[in-house]
């Protein structure tokens, strides 16, 4: 199956993604007044540790669903949901000692504990039936998902805080939408849940050790990439200038959430069953990845012309020194929608260590450029191109090394890329000079106003 003939289910998947972020952006605003900045942050700190948590209770294992033999799958698919459970469990304890550590009295700390490891098990097992029903084609129910989260978890917390739950009604609007997304799913999964034979899970592992000594590392080794240098940046720049970084990133992952995610899901379900039935899929990777990169050249170009733009509309002239840091950021961006769009690959070719190695040195020099970028220069506009220098440079070596294990030419991998970068680079300026000549020339309030709020 080729990703042109899988567009219909791209449509699928994007059209429940576009209708769940919408209601998202619509109700967030009437949650954030009702239950306050507090309630907020608390919740940013469960959802902090418990995006950790979900990928360290799988052991990595929730991918090999998708390379998995027919006759094995629903047993490892039982197993993985078998060990989260176990290790959120135990979880539990830990997060625990650390909210005691913090100060907590004992009944806040096993509150806040208790919805870590719910949020974390749910989430590990909305995201591993994504896996199966994702390797079993089921794109109308993977299209529902994300619209009846998010409604369920505006409807149920607004509820919730109208009748008095002021705290914890936004914590169960999220564990409840979690719940009701796995109902949704729940008619095309495997019967029984849960498996309890300990010589299967050790021959899961063992069968799989790939995954648990490559995948989980390199899972929370992703996860480090984004916050350490965000942790970094808040305590050197200061809260504010987070905040600024913060904003950039959340308005250029939107083409990334609409389409690349999308296109990632079919392709990883396509590339896995070409390995599981023994196809070749070097030529298929090139050809999705030529076709992400031109994917990418227009949305790209737009934000790297007009990011400083939107951000001011929308959040304000407060928020300009965040529109030129998503001007920068687009290009890292681009490497971050090929990757996104080509999901799995590292699995499906056995290069999770590589996966690994480049989480690990982006992570180490993304540190380094904070720290060069402060100290050096005390500027949050260098350090961040520090940063997506830096970034480029260890994804295209990475990507190199996924191209040479399938005997494909990394020299025209790296030619395409960087045409790439140069089109984004220069069309971004040419549309963004135009642009400027046509609303100069037209010269009315609106085209004034839109020129306003271009950073200079």
């Amino acid at each position: 199956m080729r990703i042109s003939g899988s567009l219909k289910n791209v449509a699928k998947i994007s059209s429940g993604t576009i209708v769940g972020q919408v209601i998202s952006i619509l109700t967030l605003p009437i949650i954030t007044r009702m239950y306050g900045a507090e309630v907020m942050g608390s919740w940013a700190a469960i959802y902090a540790i418990s995006s950790i948590l979900v990928y360290c209770c799988d052991l990595g294992l929730s991918q090999a669903i998708m390379i998995e033999t027919d006759d094995e799958v629903e047993k490892l698919y039982q197993t993985v949901s078998t060990i989260s459970l176990l290790l959120c469990a135990f979880a539990y304890f830990i997060s625990l000692v650390y909210y005691l550590f913090l100060g907590n009295s004992l009944k806040t700390a096993s509150i806040d504990s208790f919805f870590v490891v719910v949020y974390a098990f749910t989430l590990r097992q909305v995201q591993t039936c994504y896996t199966w029903l994702n390797r079993e084609r089921k794109y109308d129910i993977l299209m529902r998902n994300p619209i009846i989260n998010y409604a369920s978890v505006a409807i149920i917390s607004i509820a919730l805080s109208m009748i008095g739950l002021k705290k914890y009604g936004y914590f169960w609007g999220v564990i409840l939408g979690q719940f009701f997304t796995l109902i949704n799913m729940g008619t095309a999964l495997p019967k029984f849940r849960f498996w309890f034979g300990l010589s299967y899970f050790k021959n899961a592992v063992k069968k799989h050790r790939e995954f648990v000594r490559y995948q989980m590392p390199s899972q929370i080794s992703t996860q480090l990439r984004q916050q350490i240098p965000n942790l970094l940046i808040g305590a050197l720049f200061g809260n504010e200038i987070l905040g600024y970084f913060s904003i950039s990133q959340k308005l250029i992952s939107i083409p990334i959430t609409f389409i690349g995610q999308a296109l990632g899901k079919v392709f990883y379900q396509t590339v896995a069953e070409m390995k599981r039935t023994g196809k070749a899929i070097g030529i298929f990777l090139k050809r999705n990845m030529n076709r992400a990169m031109m994917m990418a050249i227009v949305p790209m170009i737009l934000f790297a012309a007009f990011g400083d733009a939107a951000i001011v509309i929308f959040f304000g002239k407060e928020y300009a020194l965040g529109g030129t840091i998503s001007r920068i950021i687009v290009f890292r961006s681009v490497f971050t929608f090929l990757s996104t769009s080509l999901a799995g690959i590292d699995i499906v070719t056995e290069q999770q260590k590589r996966t690994l190695q480049t989480c690990l040195m982006q992570t180490i020099l993304a540190s380094l450029s904070v720290l060069v970028g402060y100290y050096t220069m005390n500027s949050i506009l260098f350090t961040v191109l520090l940063i997506v220098i830096t970034f480029d440079i260890m994804q295209m070596w990475y990507f190199v090394k996924i191209y040479r294990s399938l005997d494909l030419s990394a020299m025209e991998y790296l030619g395409r890329m960087v045409a790439t970068l140069v089109i984004v680079a220069v069309g971004a300026i040419l549309v963004r000079f135009l642009f400027i000549q046509v609303a100069g020339a037209i010269n009315n309030s609106v085209t004034e106003f839109l020129i306003s709020c271009l950073c200079e």
